[in-house]
């Protein structure tokens, strides 16, 4: 009986060391990744921008797949147009004109199902003013313009003694041009000038022919034809 009992202690004893082994198989549970991290750093959410290059730049971090990252400027996709990470994990690019608004502006950076926006303003008009080659400042908010403006010395019988005022440049008509693309020295006409806006320089500069009575048939003739339709628009 000492034996039997001996041996049953034996293979209990071996039956839980093998039970004991088995529980322990299973790995630990991997921690949970942290979420991605991302922020736009310049220009920060609700400033306004002076003047241009504009500098944007974001930070991306906790991000896997670089691949999968996209940055957006109103819409528009640059992220191949910034620099490689920094140190502290910053990539940044410079916008102008046209790739920016003058006004309000937005960035927003994705990756997966993350995103973080700024919206900023660029106001170049209030920036320092500086005066420029055509004599008209930068930076100024409001500038005086004044039409039909008679240039020094003239007396006002051609068309080239006019012009237009802007902000104390005084810019002189052209001689006006005709039906025909031909200069009209003999004739009155009306001036169009296209101005650049951010420093009022000249764009464009020209003037063209107005129609006199002549031109267009006549002006008794018109009148007695404006008569006659009233009358019976059958008969004309």
């Amino acid at each position: 009986m000492r034996v039997f009992a001996g041996s049953v202690v034996v293979v209990l004893g071996l039956t839980i060391a093998g039970c004991s082994t088995g529980s322990s198989s299973n790995p630990p549970t991997p921690p949970t990744p942290p979420p991605p991290n991302l922020i736009v750093t310049a220009p920060k959410d609700g400033t306004t921008v002076l003047g241009e290059p504009v500098t944007i730049s974001v930070s991306a971090s906790n991000i896997s797949d670089p691949s999968q990252l996209a940055i957006l400027l109103d819409g528009a996709d640059i992220t191949s147009r910034f620099s490689a990470p920094d140190l502290n994990g910053v990539r940044s690019v410079q916008v102008q004109q046209p790739d920016i608004n003058y006004g309000k502006n937005q960035v927003q950076i994705r990756y997966e199902n993350t995103r973080a926006t700024s919206t900023f303003t660029l106001n170049t008009a209030s920036a320092p003013v500086t005066l420029t080659a055509s004599g008209v400042g930068t930076g100024a908010e409001l500038a005086i313009l004044q039409t039909r403006v008679l240039a020094n010395n003239a007396d006002g019988s051609h068309a080239t003694d006019w012009g237009i005022q802007v902000a104390g440049n005084f810019i002189q008509s052209p001689v006006p041009i005709d039906q025909n693309g031909k200069p009209c020295s003999q004739c009155y006409g009306f001036q169009i000038v296209m101005l650049n806006r951010q420093d009022l320089s000249v764009v464009s500069n020209n003037a063209y022919e107005v129609a006199n009575p002549a031109e267009i048939g006549g002006l008794p003739h018109s009148s007695l034809r404006w008569k006659l339709q009233e009358k019976d628009p059958a008969t004309v």
